[in-house]
């Protein structure tokens, strides 16, 4: 859904190697690479870039107030949460230089899983096999993410998170999102 607030997603959530010719690189993901790649303290311009990116998200917010969301387009984004899961953060390219994208992979998670437990009372009553599947699938990615906790937060996502970590989020991912894309048919009967 973030697509269709216009201007700001690229603005804050681009990486490097997407932007297109002449985009300027802006975003989180510039003062990641500023923070952690290059360990440096904070430029004038990464500051300047910072503040830019407050100003944004402002904006942002002030967006998302009047955004027009349907039961359908909040079943449909819950889905999109979790294939930028399975496309970007079980890959390791979202947060490349800070290596958090088990935080990321974890708010993408919770995010689906608020907008289905919204669905949840119609989805039940048009589909209850749906739900008691969603359940669990739900219940199993959590389980499994809650293996990868350290402290309050999340392992680093670099080398010590192997292929065969990887897979198995992979896979958690892949079998609560062939249910999940079916939540939009199930609240919209």
């Amino acid at each position: 859904m973030a697509e269709s607030f216009g201007d700001i997603d690229p603005k804050v959530d681009v990486r490097e190697d997407s932007l297109e010719k002449d985009q300027k690189w802006t975003g989180w993901h510039k003062l990641e690479k500023s923070l952690w790649a290059e360990n440096a303290t904070l430029t004038d311009d990464d500051k300047k870039l910072a503040d830019q990116l407050m100003t944004d998200l402002k904006d942002w917010q002030k967006r998302v107030g009047t955004a027009e969301i349907t039961p359908t387009s909040m079943a449909n984004g819950a889905k999109e949460l979790l294939d930028e899961v399975a496309t970007g953060k079980v890959t390791g390219e979202e947060e490349r230089y800070s290596h958090t994208d088990l935080v990321d992979f974890n708010g993408n998670v919770e995010g689906a899983q608020k907008a289905y437990e919204l669905l949840k009372p119609v989805a039940g009553k048009n589909d209850a096999a749906l739900v008691k599947e969603l359940d669990q699938q739900f219940a199993d990615l959590k389980k499994l993410l809650d293996g990868y906790r350290d402290g309050d937060g999340f392992k680093a996502y670099d080398d010590s998170i192997g292929k065969d970590d990887r897979k198995k989020l992979s896979d958690a991912v892949n079998a609560l999102g062939e249910p999940l894309s079916k939540l939009a048919g199930a609240v919209a009967k």
